[in-house]
């Protein structure tokens, strides 16, 4: 009867350690979320790599411009739906900054780049970044994921999924206008 209680006792012990454990997860993993939706109201620091292999940077972005953003991977056809309206729409985006940002090798990312076109358009830049590291600065988004940003690379919105470049370029047209001190 004993052996019952303290069974009991240490199943009940037990369940309150798992469960306290997993809410300080979830609390932690929240915390960490916002903490990064906060981070991205400003084009945050980042580091992803050319086709080159050489760094790029935040820094390497013209400023004044707007800029999409689009965390894509080469063999999703949600992704390359969305990447082909890049090009059907292009006209549009001459006076943006397009990062095409994706975690497959840079060898997949030059044969992509090179069926898609992308070299014909300057705006476009085509980068690989680390899963880990992207995660780490824009959170943990789906492919195709787009994060648009005005000319002084605050956040406008951002698109998880699939998303038709006509609703983004809407986005941008439609958001409401930010004084600069210049």
């Amino acid at each position: 009867m004993e052996k019952r209680i303290i069974a009991r006792y240490l199943i009940i012990a037990v369940v309150i350690g798992v469960l306290g454990t997993l809410i300080y997860n979830i609390h932690l993993h929240l915390k960490k979320d916002t903490i990064i939706q906060e981070n991205i109201r400003e084009l945050p620091s980042f580091e992803f790599y050319t086709l080159n292999k050489q760094r790029f940077l935040k820094e390497d972005i013209d400023t004044g411009k707007p800029l999409l953003l689009i965390f894509f991977s080469t063999d999703c056809s949600f992704c390359q739906f969305e990447l082909k309206q890049v090009t059907d729409y292009i006209s549009q985006l001459a006076d943006k900054t397009v990062l095409l940002v994706s975690p497959d090798s840079i060898t997949t990312l030059v044969h992509f780049t090179e069926k898609m076109e992308f070299d014909a358009f300057p705006m476009i830049t085509v980068l690989k970044c680390e899963v880990k590291t992207f995660q780490e600065t824009f959170g943990k988004v789906p492919v195709p994921t787009t994060f648009l940003y005005n000319k002084n690379h605050e956040l406008v919105r951002q698109f998880r999924g699939s998303t038709k470049m006509e609703t983004v370029l809407s986005a941008l047209k439609n958001q409401p206008m930010h004084e600069t001190g210049d």
